[in-house]
């Protein structure tokens, strides 16, 4: 049962830091507490980045690169990012995975018994890719 709860939440964390990652994008500034594109400015590699990444064109990547890691890079910078990141498929693609982590992760729930605890740690699951933080 250790061993089921370790990978379970091994994969839930890996979940939530997915849906970190687009909520750093696509979330809402009030409630996360921090500008939406930070981590762009601050320069961070999601995997949001590298699929969008890997599906843009020269131009594109240009546009990313002019706003990745630049502090000063301006709020019509960032938003043109952003939208690229979303349009690129970075986003789709990423909240996909985090879903999938969260089905993987639930397959270890079966190892343990049927309980309220059990119970818990499905909902807590589910809440970390719809979080809208």
């Amino acid at each position: 049962m250790v061993d089921a709860v370790a990978n379970f939440a091994a994969r839930c964390g890996t979940a939530f830091q997915l849906q970190d990652d687009i909520l750093g994008i696509v979330g809402d500034e009030k409630k996360l507490g921090k500008p939406v594109g930070s981590d762009l400015r601050e320069g961070k590699r999601t995997l949001v980045l590298h699929y969008a990444w890997q599906n843009a064109d020269a131009r594109q990547r240009e546009k990313l690169v002019k706003v990745l890691g630049n502090q000063e890079a301006a709020e019509d910078e960032v938003q043109q990012a952003i939208t690229l990141l979303r349009d690129l498929g970075g986003v789709e693609v990423v909240a996909d995975r985090a879903k999938t982590m969260v089905a993987k992760a639930r397959g270890y729930l079966a190892d343990l018994p049927d309980s309220p605890y059990r119970g818990l740690l499905e909902e807590w699951a589910s809440f970390l890719i719809q979080r809208q933080f």
